[in-house]
């Protein structure tokens, strides 16, 4: 690590940057995976304001947003696991960085979607496993 830009809610959220032998920096992000949840909606509730948080940093630095030039993505899955145990949810993510730090912020927004999206189903598929 060569500067971490942002630590939040007790260091279980980091943004920092990283440096690789061809000089070229990464904006990295990490989400503590050892965090129980009693319902789905807490999850989702901590990494919006998480997301809120990165999003107040970005635009409080005046970091660009760079130009959308990529291919248009029509279908796209992120590494997701999300556990039940010890009466709590349990979310682990891979690990993630880019050469754009507003990438990070697009990926948590994305993460958060696919939660939210698939909450419902996990909670239908919990009862049924009762």
């Amino acid at each position: 690590m060569i500067e971490e830009l942002i630590s939040y809610h007790h260091e279980d959220f980091n943004v920092w940057i990283s440096e690789r032998p061809n000089d070229v920096k990464y904006y990295n992000l990490s989400i503590e995976g050892y965090i129980g949840y009693e319902k789905l909606e807490d999850c989702i509730e901590l990494y919006n304001e998480f997301k809120d948080h990165l999003h107040e940093y970005l635009i409080t630095n005046d970091i660009e947003r760079p130009e959308n030039d990529a291919w248009q993505c029509i279908y796209q899955s992120r590494a997701i696991e999300i556990c039940y145990e010890h009466d709590c949810y349990w979310v682990f993510l891979d690990a993630y960085k880019s050469v754009e730090i507003w990438d990070l912020y697009y990926y948590l927004d994305d993460v958060i979607k696919q939660i939210q999206s698939n909450a419902e189903k996990i909670m239908i598929n919990r009862m049924l496993k009762r």
